[in-house]
């Protein structure tokens, strides 16, 4: 069983005024922070975008890397172009989640 981080909202950030939250803090206590909104910094490591067939809407999923941890992101909507190694800012809801193989 694996379990997977999500948080959504991408943002890119001027200066963050947010309180930044290292993904290994949210990692350490995933029951605690089930449902609860973050905000971290990081870089992505990896990126998949394209426009929902049904609803039109553009669709993302990637991970980010902040040095202490990954999570994997989700998100629709209108957001910033999401170039890799850029530094960005995500705050959004972390909802845990198990995907069985």
């Amino acid at each position: 069983m694996t379990t997977v981080a999500l948080l959504a909202l991408i943002t890119i950030p001027a200066a963050a005024v947010e309180t930044i939250t290292p993904i290994s803090e949210i990692l350490r206590n995933r029951d605690m922070a089930n449902g609860r909104n973050f905000c971290v910094v990081g870089k992505p490591v990896e990126i998949t975008e394209k426009v929902g067939e049904v609803t039109g809407k553009r669709l993302f999923r990637g991970k980010i890397d902040d040095g202490t941890g990954r999570l994997v992101l989700f998100s629709y909507g209108n957001f910033p172009t999401v170039i890799l190694g850029e530094t960005i800012e995500v705050c959004g809801r972390y909802d845990k989640f198990y995907f069985s193989k």
